[in-house]
C-alpha cells in the first residue's frame, strides 16, 4: 500500500482489523467480495516526505483458527476424506462465514493421529496418504473464492475449463482452457 494520507497514523493497524476487498473481471457476471483479517504489517517504507508503504498480509478466517488451533485427535477406520472433513469442521470452519468443503472422496479406512498439530498442516498430510480408487491420488486441499476443495488432480483435469482465455502475441493466436 502507498500511504500518502497518513492512513496507518491515522488509524493504527493492531491486527483485529477485517480487510473487504470487492472485485469484478469482465468475463465475470458477478462481483466477487472477500473479507480477511489483517494478519502482518511488514515493509514499512518512507518513500517522500508525505508517503509511506508497507504491505498489509491478509489471510482466510480459516488460517487464522488454523494458526490458534491444534488438532490433537485419533482417527480410527475411517476414509482420509472422512477425517478432512472433520478437521475442517472441527477446528477451521469460520462460525460465522460457515464456508461449504467440496471433497473427493477417497477409498481405504486408515489410522491416523493427530498430534497436537497445525490442522492445515494435518490436512497436508492427509493429502499425500488420502487414495482416489483406481487413479493417481494426488489430492489437494485449496480455497477458492466459494469454498474450500479437497479434490484429486485427475477430478480436477476431467471437468470441463470454467473460463476460455485467448492469448494474443506478435499476430499469433492460441486459445488456452483452464
Amino acid at each position: 500500500i502507498s500511504d500518502g494520507v497518513g492512513l496507518i497514523e491515522r488509524f493504527p493497524i493492531v491486527g483485529d482489523e477485517i480487510v473487504v476487498i470487492q472485485f469484478t473481471a469482465p468475463s465475470y457476471e458477478e462481483s466477487i467480495t472477500v473479507a480477511m483479517p489483517v494478519y502482518a504489517i511488514y515493509d514499512k517504507q518512507k518513500l517522500n516526505d508525505t508517503t509511506v508503504s508497507y504491505v498489509l498480509d491478509c489471510v482466510s478466517f480459516e488460517y487464522m483458527n488454523s494458526l490458534s488451533r491444534t488438532a490433537d485427535k485419533a482417527y480410527t477406520g475411517l476414509a482420509v476424506s472422512d477425517m478432512v472433513k472433520d478437521v475442517y469442521q472441527t477446528y477451521l470452519q469460520n462460525d460465522t462465514l460457515k464456508k461449504e468443503l467440496f471433497v473427493d472422496d477417497s477409498i481405504g479406512n486408515h489410522n491416523f493421529i493427530a498430534p497436537e498439530t497445525d490442522p492445515l498442516e494435518f490436512i497436508t498430510f492427509l493429502a499425500h496418504e488420502a487414495i482416489a480408487g483406481n487413479e493417481s491420488a494426488n489430492y489437494m486441499f485449496y480455497e477458492d473464492h466459494e469454498k474450500f476443495n479437497f479434490r484429486t488432480l485427475n477430478r480436477l483435469y476431467r471437468q470441463e475449463p470454467v473460463y476460455q482465455f485467448v492469448l494474443t502475441n506478435d499476430n499469433v493466436d492460441k486459445k488456452l482452457s483452464l
